[in-house]
């Protein structure tokens, strides 16, 4: 999807979690041009993406390990059983497309500046 005029967007500082980016994310899951997945992996949870990114269309290239706790993992109060894992879980993403965005702030290398919410579902390796 990218094309001459995608390296051309400036990155994102004004808005970069508005809610389009959700919006045109989710139209892109149904068409396949974008995925999201959520694995679990010896009790580490990886977010990644890959495919078109809603706002440059360049190739998110997005991998990040979550830091929170899977449910049922952890005792005591408030234990939750293992049997009820959320089905749909909600990934935020962040575009690390290595696309020109001029503006890009000294520090970041990658992106276009967005990030959007996803919902996906997780699964155990």
């Amino acid at each position: 999807m990218p094309d001459s005029t995608t390296d051309d967007l400036p990155f994102e500082l004004k808005n970069p979690t508005a809610y389009q980016w959700t919006e045109k994310a989710y139209d892109l899951l149904l068409t396949d041009a974008l995925t999201v997945a959520l694995t679990v992996r010896h009790r580490i949870e990886i977010a990644t993406a890959s495919g078109d990114c809603p706002r440059c269309g360049h190739d998110v290239q997005f991998s990040m390990e979550r830091d929170a706790p899977i449910p049922g993992t952890i005792g005591g109060l408030g234990t939750e059983d293992s049997s009820m894992t959320e089905d749909y879980v909600a990934v935020d993403v962040e575009c690390r497309c290595k696309g020109g965005h001029p503006g890009r702030p000294d520090g970041i290398s990658k992106g276009c500046g967005i990030v959007f919410r996803t919902e996906v579902q997780r699964t155990t390796t």
